[in-house]
């Protein structure tokens, strides 16, 4: 009965190899058919990637597809080998060719900023353009017009701030300066010839003889006593200090008397003495002395009797081209030039008008300003 039963153990023991054999290559096959497959996804998107105009999801397709490949148990290692070989090749031709784009589009965006840029720069270059065109224009009409200070001062500044350094620029700054200098010296020139030709007809006009008739005839003396009675009469009250005591106490120290005896003595010594005689203020004007070569040590050599103050003064500084003026409450030793003596000597005229009733018949309207003058 034992050996009945061995038969049919060892067939189940047949059977189930089998089985196990067919099991073995159905799974073998499953493998290879996997394997197939991934091989075949691996050329489809090599080959993909070469036709890509997007290398940047070319490559991390790629970096994905590496990674299932070098995970796929159904893979022999010399095909993953092969397969990971390939795809690493490609992922650095997809590397290359976004580096390569990327530097394409980085050259592309700067020649379009290099575009802008002188797009820009010519627009700038033509409004300067236009707008140094409309301040020539305008220089040139004022220039035909000979406004040459305003061409100079308006125009030529705002052609130099637009145009620094151009030859417009220097263009328009020297002739500008060029004309209008050249038209003060027509001026000048102008003027001058027709003062000469004035100056000339003057003459001629005082070369032109004329009839003394009526004649100057001046007054006899007693006429000339009664004007001086009258005019002290009618103006010897007048008080010329202007209402100041201390200069009030000057006039009439002018006409009270004393002696003079000074023999060398410098100037500044000599009003000294006659400030402290006449007790009054006494400066001398260093700088109208020094304009007339004078020093205050001048030496002073006179004697006389006595005599009014205002006498002695005179004789004193007349022979040095001095005199004294009275302002700001004191007497001031000064040059005839500084004083302005001249133009005070026309005072005696208004007196003369005043008293030419007193005159009588006498007729001074024919009397000028040269035949008075003192």
């Amino acid at each position: 009965m034992i050996v009945g039963r061995r038969p049919g153990v060892l067939f189940r023991f047949l059977i189930e190899r089998s089985q196990a054999s067919d099991l073995l290559a159905d799974g073998e096959g499953l493998r290879e058919v996997a394997a197939q497959q991934l091989e075949s996804q691996v050329k489809s998107q090599l080959r993909d990637t070469r036709n890509s105009r997007d290398p940047t999801s070319s490559k991390l397709a790629l970096k994905s597809l590496q990674d299932q490949v070098r995970r796929a148990a159904e893979l022999g290692a010399s095909v993953r080998s092969r397969l990971d070989a390939s795809i690493a090749s490609a992922i650095q031709s997809a590397a290359r060719a976004e580096a390569s784009l990327k530097e394409q589009g980085a050259r592309k965006e700067a020649v379009q900023a290099s575009q802008v840029a002188s797009k820009r720069l010519i627009a700038e270059s033509e409004r300067r353009s236009a707008s140094v065109q409309q301040l020539v224009e305008r220089y040139n009409s004022l220039i035909a017009q000979q406004l040459f200070a305003a061409a100079n001062n308006e125009i030529v500044p705002q052609v130099t701030a637009i145009d620094r350094y151009t030859v417009i620029d220097r263009v328009v700054n020297i002739e500008s300066n060029m004309a209008s200098n050249e038209q003060l010296i027509r001026n000048a020139v102008s003027q001058r010839s027709r003062a000469f030709v004035d100056a000339l007809y003057l003459n001629e006009q005082a070369l032109v003889p004329f009839v003394d008739d009526p004649p100057i005839v001046f007054p006899p003396a007693d006429v000339w006593q009664a004007l001086s009675a009258r005019r002290l009469e009618r103006y010897g009250s007048i008080d010329l200090s202007g209402g100041k005591e201390s200069e009030r106490r000057i006039y009439q120290a002018l006409n009270e008397r004393g002696e003079v005896s000074f023999n060398g003595q410098p100037l500044s010594g000599v009003m000294k003495f006659f400030k402290e005689q006449y007790n009054i203020p006494i400066v001398i004007d260093d700088k109208a002395l020094e304009d007339e070569n004078i020093t205050p040590d001048e030496p002073i050599t006179l004697e006389l009797p006595t005599i009014s103050f205002r006498s002695a003064l005179k004789l004193i500084l007349e022979p040095l081209q001095l005199t004294y003026v009275i302002e700001d409450e004191v007497m001031r030793i000064t040059s005839k030039k500084t004083s302005g003596w001249v133009a005070a000597g026309w005072v005696g005229v208004v007196s003369v008008a005043a008293d030419k009733e007193a005159a009588g018949s006498f007729e001074i309207s024919h009397i000028n300003r040269e035949h008075l003058r003192f």
